[in-house]
């Protein structure tokens, strides 16, 4: 039997992780790419010249806790 490979992919209403479980190693992680995701995500919040939906934010939210965790297992794991 092969290893399972968990990836958080978000924080319900009640702040409690979401994480989902993969047979396959999972993409290669390019922290990179994160952290334009975040800067993305972090424009579209505070853009002045237009007005942000709550499911907008939320879904903005949910991204910037997902690329969060994703960079903070990333680092963890380099320093193991």
């Amino acid at each position: 039997m092969g290893k399972d490979y968990k990836l958080v992919v978000g924080v319900d209403g009640d702040g409690n992780i979401i994480e989902r479980t993969f047979e396959e190693e999972p993409e290669q992680f390019n922290p990179l790419c994160s952290l334009d995701a975040i800067e993305e995500h972090l424009r579209r919040l505070t853009a002045l010249d237009k007005e942000v939906t709550i499911d907008d934010f939320n879904h903005s939210i949910n991204r910037i806790y997902e690329e969060v965790y994703a960079l903070r297992a990333y680092i963890t794991g380099m320093e193991k």
